[in-house]
């Protein structure tokens, strides 16, 4: 028992001496134009992402998989300068119409891994940390939700 509690105390620790990103909301949106190529898309899944700890984070990069039914149909990468506690910025994945159209369709499964790094920023070595999320969307209740978060 007493050990249990130990490592539960350390794993708290550590969560709690490193920077903590996590996407606090995410909504269908639309029109956006990827910031690597220029190119703009017609639908977006928009993505609120904070920094929910005391210590910023710096460089954030996220791949962010969009899939439908079991099969990747659109990458989309995410970079972002620094998150301070409790700032947020919006970024968008983006769709094309067709896949929205299929994404809303209640007889399809979609949703979008995430899978995002970060550093931390008060004069610590270079460690990188990771989250990684899975947003599904319910077509029946129009609303995404996590299926999946994870810490490293």
């Amino acid at each position: 028992m007493a050990a249990k509690s130990l490592s539960l105390q350390e794993k708290e620790f550590k969560l709690r001496n490193r920077p903590l990103v996590d996407i606090t909301e995410a909504r269908f949106g639309g029109p956006g134009i990827d910031d690597s190529d220029g190119k703009q898309y017609p639908r977006t899944v928009e993505l609120r992402i904070m920094c929910i700890s005391d210590i910023p984070a710096s460089q954030f990069k996220a791949l962010c998989k969009v899939m439908l039914n079991d099969q990747r149909v659109a990458t989309t990468t995410i970079n972002l300068g620094a998150l301070a506690k409790g700032k947020s910025w919006m970024a968008g994945v983006h769709l094309t119409e067709d896949i929205y159209r299929a994404a809303t369709n209640k007889n399809n499964r979609f949703w979008i891994d995430i899978a995002a790094t970060y550093s931390g920023m008060l004069g610590e070595a270079p460690t990188e940390y990771e989250t990684s999320f899975v947003l599904k969307y319910n077509p029946i209740l129009g609303e995404f939700g996590f299926s999946e978060r994870k810490y490293k």
